[in-house]
């Protein structure tokens, strides 16, 4: 069971190493372009350094299939998982150290760049969407933004970069903000690394929590001493079907009594905003009105 759990906690830090790595490149189209090409290696490099290949390709089919993505989407993101997978099969073969396996994919990306910004063709290549589609309007989502210094102006700070203040198209992973005019941050790190003994921390911090969870009452199910007026028997010494049937008689005095009413809950009771979009037009419409609590 623990090494389970750490395994899964493991997978969530490889999950969000890649996505943090995206974000400090500062490429740009974090969706449908060259970050999200990246992520995508990177995070097949190092979960097929660890796990191995097979692991790897299924939790990438498994997470394709329920990621909502177009065809087309997911056809560029196995794409690019497989890209990943490769060079994790030379990592997990040579034994890399993750910085090693980092410096790989980032190779990759520049090697699979057109100059123009385009994907190169062929298997061997990372892929992303062009910049423009047919109308000129951007095929990608999710750029960088001036929020990442303190010395970027107020009425900058949130909004989306131009092209040309992000790390493109001449790549620079040593210094990704080489191109934009407000420098690097503060205490950038150019990778992020999770140790070993910050996973077993992250797993022991879990841990202590579930125990903590376990370790108080649920309020709907009954003491183990407690006892069915109707059967006169104490909830711990009933059997399966008679403790179903006690435990429904106790749900039905409990929500007469008014038991199952929680007055401290954010939704029962007070002022509700309504979010609404017509179907034509995307015009937003916002309404308010006022609710009772539920009757007791």
């Amino acid at each position: 069971m623990f090494f389970l759990a750490r395994e899964i906690i493991r997978a969530r830090a490889i999950h969000k190493f890649a996505e943090r790595e995206a974000v400090d490149s500062q490429l740009p189209g974090r969706k449908r372009g060259p970050a999200d090409a990246y992520r995508h290696m990177l995070g097949a490099a190092e979960a097929t350094r660890i796990y191995g290949e097979l692991p790897t390709s299924v939790a990438g089919e498994a997470g394709e299939i329920i990621s909502g993505n177009t065809a087309e989407e997911s056809a560029m993101d196995r794409h690019n998982n497989k890209i990943g997978i490769e060079i994790g099969k030379i990592a997990r073969k040579e034994n890399w150290t993750r910085e090693q396996t980092i410096k790989a994919v980032r190779q990759k990306i520049i090697e699979s760049k057109n100059r123009d910004g385009s994907s190169r063709p062929g298997g061997d290549f990372a892929t992303w969407y062009p910049e423009k589609d047919g109308q000129g309007n951007s095929n990608w989502g999710g750029n960088p933004k001036y929020d990442i210094s303190d010395n970027v102006e107020e009425s900058k700070k949130g909004v989306p970069m131009p092209i040309e203040h992000m790390n493109w198209p001449n790549i620079d992973f040593n210094d990704p903000y080489h191109n934009n005019p407000y420098g690097t941050p503060p205490g950038f790190q150019p990778y992020v690394t999770e140790s070993d003994a910050t996973i077993e921390e992250e797993l022991r911090a879990q841990f202590r929590e579930d125990e903590s969870k376990r370790n108080q009452p649920d309020p709907n199910v009954p003491a183990a001493d407690e006892i069915d007026p109707k059967t006169g028997k104490k909830f711990g010494d009933m059997r399966t079907g008679e403790y179903a049937s006690a435990l429904f008689r106790k749900r039905q005095r409990d929500a007469a009594n008014g038991n199952a009413t929680n007055d401290n809950a954010p939704n029962a009771g007070g002022d509700v905003r309504v979010r609404a979009y017509d179907r034509e037009g995307g015009k937003e419409h916002v309404r308010a009105y006022s609710r009772s609590k539920p009757k007791k």
